[in-house]
C-alpha cells in the first residue's frame, strides 16, 4: 500500500499539470485576448432573461469557454457560471444565469527571476474600458490562483504565478480601472488554491502591502476562495507539484502529503488523499477564510467559493479502479463524489454564524459556490456533471440538479444602508439634499420585474418626498448592491430624518412576506454656509 500510494502521488503530479497548464495558457496570449475584445464590445451584451426556468444563484458551475456546455446550465438549475475567462461564451444559458468575468494577473519574469512588475490580460486599455462600461454591474474577479507558481524544478507557469506584494499592486490598478469605467461593477480578489496556513500568510502579505503602498485597506466588493484538501509539500517538507507552496509563504507551514501512510492522516499538518473529500476540512477552510475576513474588517462582504470539487481521478481498468487509490484503499467513485457534493451542500446551506457570517444574508458563511466542472477531460473529470455526450447527466450531475432545483425559489429585497448627508444652506437659508439608499436581494432568485423605491418625510410613510422606478434586474444571494436616490428640496437649517421603502407598491412577491427589512431611515444635516460639511455614512 505504501509504495503504491507513493507511485500514485507521482502520477497525480503529472495528471494535474496538463489541466493547470491549460488554464494558465489562457493568459499567455495577450494579443489574442486583446483582439477578442473588439468582437465582444459589439456582440457580447448579456441580456437578462425573463425565462421562468429556475436559476438558483446559490449554485454555480464551470462550463467550457467555447460555449459547447452552457446549454446544460438551465437543466442543472445553476444561477451563475464561471469559465475562467474574461468574456462569456456564446450563446448564454437561457435561464438568465449570471456570468462571472475574470481578468488575469501574471507577474513578469526573466527566466526564473521574478521582476517587480506585472501584466494583465486583457490589457487595461480604452477598448476594454468600453466593454466594461457596456456591461455595467458585473462581477470581475482579478486573477486566478495567483499564489500558485511553477512546479519544483520547472520554469513553466501553472497558474497566476504572482508574489503577494506584486498582486497587491496589480489588484489596485485593475480595481481602479474597472471602477473608473463602471462604478457599479463588483470587484473580487483572486481565489487561492485553497485556504491553509500558507495561503493565509499570502493573504496577510497581500493585505499589508496594500495598506503600506496606498495608505488604506484593500478595496474588495466580493471575496472569493477555492476549497481543496491538497498537500503542499512532501513528507520531508520540500515543495511538491500538487498544491505547491504559496509564493512568498513559509514552506515549514505547508500541508504535508502522507507518503502513503494511512496513520499520517490523523496529523493536522498532513493532507491525505483520503481527506480530499473530508467535509470537516471543507468547513475548516471556509471558517478560516471568514475569520481572516473578520480580522481585517471585511466580515460584511459576500464570500463566494469560486472553485471546488474532487480533482483526484477515478479511472477503471476492466471495471476495477486502478487510479487513484487513497491511503485507505478506496477510490473516488461517482457515489463517493456525489456523497461529498451532498454533504458540502448541506453544510453550505446550514453554515450560519452570527459573529463571522454576512449579516445581510442572514449570517450565512458563504453566499454562492461553483462546482468544477460541467465537463472536464483532465483534473476534475471525476466530478463531471455531464457525460462525454455533453447531454446526459452523470450521477453527480443528477445530485447537483436535485439539490439546486428542489429548493423553493424566492426573492427578498432588503436595505443595505441609507445614506446620512450634510449640506450647506444656500443664500435663502434652505438647501436641497440628495438622499440615497443601497439595497440587495438575499433571495436565491433574480428580481426581473420593475419596482418602485419611495422616500418619505415621516415614519408612517404617508408623506412621500419622491419615488424612482427601478427597472434593472437585481440578482440574488446578496451578490451586488444597487442604489436609488432622489433630491429633497426646501430644507431649513437643522436636522431632518427621512425614511425609504424598497418596493413601496409591493410589486415583488417576497419571502419572508413582511417587508420590515425593505424599510430604512437616514438623516440630512443642513448647516450654515460657513460650516465645514462632512459626508456622513451610517
Amino acid at each position: 500500500m505504501k509504495n503504491r500510494s507513493r507511485l500514485h502521488s507521482i502520477i497525480v503530479l503529472l495528471f494535474l499539470l496538463p489541466i493547470l497548464t491549460l488554464l494558465a495558457s489562457r493568459s499567455d496570449t495577450t494579443s489574442a485576448a486583446d483582439s477578442a475584445i473588439e468582437q465582444f464590445v459589439d456582440t457580447a451584451a448579456e441580456p437578462d432573461s425573463n425565462n421562468a426556468a429556475f436559476a438558483n444563484c446559490r449554485y454555480g458551475t464551470s462550463p467550457d469557454i467555447e460555449g459547447e456546455q452552457t446549454h446544460v446550465i438551465p437543466q442543472l438549475g445553476a444561477g451563475w457560471y464561471l469559465t475562467f475567462s474574461t468574456f462569456p461564451p456564446q450563446p448564454p444559458p437561457d435561464n438568465g444565469a449570471d456570468f462571472a468575468h475574470m481578468i488575469f494577473v501574471v507577474q513578469n519574469k526573466n527566466g526564473p527571476v521574478y521582476l517587480p512588475s506585472f501584466k494583465t490580460i486583457p490589457t487595461l486599455n480604452s477598448t476594454f474600458g468600453n466593454y466594461i462600461r457596456d456591461n455595467p454591474g458585473k462581477l470581475w474577479i482579478v486573477g486566478n490562483e495567483v499564489d500558485r507558481g511553477p512546479n519544483p524544478g520547472s520554469l513553466e507557469r501553472v497558474q497566476g504565478d504572482t508574489f503577494p506584494e506584486i498582486y497587491a499592486l496589480a489588484y489596485h490598478e485593475v480595481y481602479n480601472f474597472i471602477k473608473a469605467n463602471d462604478p457599479t461593477a463588483q470587484v473580487a480578489n483572486s481565489g487561492l488554491v485553497q485556504v491553509t496556513p500558507g495561503r493565509l500568510q499570502y493573504l496577510d502579505t497581500m493585505w499589508d502591502t496594500y495598506v503600506k503602498e496606498f495608505g488604506t485597506a484593500m478595496k474588495v466588493d466580493v471575496w472569493t476562495m477555492h476549497v481543496y484538501a491538497l498537500p503542499e509539500v512532501h513528507p520531508d517538507g520540500t515543495p511538491n507539484g500538487i498544491a505547491n507552496v504559496a509564493l512568498g509563504s513559509d514552506p515549514a507551514i505547508g500541508k504535508r502529503s502522507s507518503g502513503g501512510d494511512p496513520n499520517a492522516c490523523s496529523d493536522p499538518d498532513v493532507y491525505c488523499f483520503a481527506e480530499h473529500d473530508d467535509l470537516s476540512i471543507f468547513a475548516e477552510q471556509i471558517r478560516a477564510m471568514r475569520q481572516w475576513m473578520a480580522n481585517h474588517g471585511q466580515r460584511q462582504k459576500p464570500l463566494i467559493v469560486t472553485e471546488y470539487s474532487i480533482l483526484l481521478p477515478y479511472e477503471l481498468k476492466d471495471g476495477v479502479c486502478e487510479f487513484l487509490i487513497d491511503e485507505n484503499g478506496e477510490c473516488f467513485t461517482p457515489t463517493r463524489v456525489s456523497k461529498f457534493m451532498d454533504g458540502s451542500f448541506d453544510y453550505l446551506n446550514s453554515a450560519i454564524d452570527p459573529t463571522l457570517g454576512y449579516s445581510l444574508d442572514n449570517n450565512r458563511m458563504v453566499q454562492q459556490v461553483m462546482w468544477f466542472a460541467v465537463h472536464s477531460s483532465g483534473a476534475g473529470a471525476s466530478s463531471n456533471l455531464v457525460k462525454d455526450n455533453l447531454v446526459t447527466l452523470t450521477q453527480i450531475g443528477q445530485t447537483f440538479q436535485s439539490r439546486a432545483l428542489s429548493e423553493t425559489s424566492y426573492r427578498n429585497l432588503l436595505v443595505d444602508h441609507v445614506q446620512n448627508v450634510a449640506v450647506k444652506a444656500g443664500p435663502g437659508g434652505t438647501a436641497t439634499a440628495e438622499i440615497a439608499v443601497t439595497f440587495r436581494n438575499n433571495g436565491n432568485t433574480k428580481v426581473n420585474q420593475p419596482f418602485t423605491v419611495t422616500f418619505y418625510k415621516d415614519a408612517a410613510r404617508t408623506m412621500p418626498i419622491d419615488s424612482v422606478s427601478f427597472t434593472a434586474a437585481v440578482p440574488g444571494c446578496t451578490s451586488r448592491a444597487y442604489a436609488a436616490s432622489v433630491e429633497w428640496p426646501g430644507l431649513a437649517k437643522g436636522t431632518h430624518q427621512y425614511w425609504v421603502h424598497i418596493d413601496s407598491t409591493n410589486s415583488i412577491v417576497e419571502s419572508p412576506s413582511d417587508d420590515t427589512d425593505n424599510i430604512g431611515s437616514g438623516w440630512v444635516f443642513v448647516v450654515d454656509d460657513q460650516v465645514l460639511v462632512p459626508v456622513v455614512r451610517r
